[in-house]
């Protein structure tokens, strides 16, 4: 796991495309994302989030977008990680969401994490300072 340091901003953890378990980790996300379109149904779940797959050049970047709405069969959210390509997308965009492009979805209830199979991936893979440091940014608590 390559880490990618961008001065102030979070670091960026890079794997590679044919890593096993980040993967597993996308397609348990899209085989539950009916998870995800009930919690929204729910008031009492908060801090609703889609990770979408952007094709780069020939690479992957899987960026958050927050603030997730579902308007018929299409969801749209709030880009809220600052990519690392140079692409026609920036921090506080809105944008729609293809089905076909996303790699991950977490919620909140009750302050604890829901979904986030891949950021608990990263999260497993980081050194004990690294996970110190993530929990105390993290606004929420992983099991």
């Amino acid at each position: 796991m390559d880490r990618i340091q961008r001065g102030e901003e979070p670091i960026i953890f890079s794997l590679s495309e044919d890593d096993k378990e980040m993967n597993s980790a996308i397609e348990l996300a899209n085989k539950t994302l009916i998870d995800f379109d009930e919690a929204l149904k729910f008031s009492e779940n908060e801090n609703f989030a889609l990770k979408i797959r952007y094709d780069i050049n020939n690479k992957l970047e899987h960026i958050w977008a927050v603030n997730i709405e579902k308007i018929d069969d299409d969801y749209f959210g709030i880009i809220d990680n600052l990519p690392n390509s140079v692409i026609d997308i920036k921090l506080t965009d809105k944008v729609k969401i293809e089905k076909d492009k996303i790699s991950d979805w977490m919620f909140s209830k009750k302050g604890k994490l829901l979904g986030g199979f891949t950021i608990r991936v990263i999260r497993n893979r980081m050194s004990q300072l690294e996970k110190e440091k993530f929990d105390k940014e993290f606004i929420l608590s992983i099991d």
